[in-house]
């Protein structure tokens, strides 16, 4: 074969190759944004297939706090009533283009940026609180805390039932239950079988994912004003978690007030002392 020839050769497979590279490329784009855009559709209808008419509210509903030897669990409430604006699919779309997922997943900055977004500055327990913007104004919410004490009487999971009960029922004022539908993080249902248990929920349901976020920022920044009052366990960073250094100082210092003595990790020193 002549040169000239062999070259045009060459230079046809090259093209012939990149060109299939190039449509390799095309499909591989095409699948990982349809996968996308069917990810992003299914977040957004987890919430919304649970909506049925003439429903009054959807609620979601999460704990926090049930692993750390110190320190209360936090629930949150979030409720989207039904009632007022129109375009609820908007407000579930802004959650999730602000990232709104388990808070376990997310960095503290960005559980604070989301907060912003939402004009969420001082966070209060014991109180139905509204979301700031226009946009927002069918969303509201309510944290509830349950002390080392109660947890210690009633052991971790009833306390974080109660907590998530407390924060349901304060929202759900005169409505009935059977207004709307409650969505909860786990697999237990609260009260007199009220509300559907989602197992991942938090990662499942906007709502859950942001009750999980608030609920998470309140007990965070509890835990780092614990952290001055008691200052040798770290609880600023730790959160009541049984890092190294708080079983450090445990060992050293012994439990604190807001530990929880029934906690394997605290009971110990508890015993000791009987």
């Amino acid at each position: 074969m002549p040169p000239n020839d062999l070259q045009d050769c060459k230079s046809c497979r090259r093209r012939r190759l990149e060109e299939a590279s190039r449509r390799m490329r095309r499909r591989h784009c095409r699948s990982r944004e349809a996968a996308e855009l069917k990810s992003r559709y299914e977040f957004f209808m987890f919430d919304l297939k649970y909506l049925k008419k003439n429903q009054s509210f959807l609620a979601g509903c999460d704990e926090v706090g049930r692993g750390p030897l110190a320190g209360p669990v936090v629930a949150c409430c979030v409720f989207l009533d039904l009632k007022k604006g129109t375009d609820h699919f908007k407000i579930l779309e802004q959650l999730k283009n602000w990232g709104v997922t388990d808070s376990k997943k997310l960095s503290e900055v960005k559980r604070e940026t989301i907060l912003q977004h939402l004009s969420l500055k001082n966070l209060v327990s014991n109180k139905n609180c509204a979301i700031g913007g226009t946009i927002f104004e069918p969303l509201v919410f309510r944290v509830e805390e349950i002390s080392v004490l109660e947890i210690d009487q009633l052991n971790i999971l009833n306390a974080s039932l109660l907590a998530m009960e407390k924060a349901y029922l304060g929202l759900l004022g005169d409505r009935s239950h059977s207004d709307g539908t409650l969505l909860i993080d786990g697999n237990k249902t609260l009260k007199g079988n009220r509300g559907i248990p989602i197992i991942k929920g938090d990662t499942k349901s906007l709502l859950i994912g942001l009750a999980s976020i608030i609920a998470k920022v309140y007990r965070d920044r509890l835990m780092k004003d614990f952290g001055v009052m008691y200052p040798h366990y770290g609880f600023e960073k730790n959160a009541g978690y049984p890092t190294e250094k708080h079983r450090k100082a445990l060992l050293e210092k012994g439990p604190c007030p807001i530990h929880r003595k029934t906690f394997k990790g605290v009971s110990e020193y508890f015993q000791r002392a009987e």
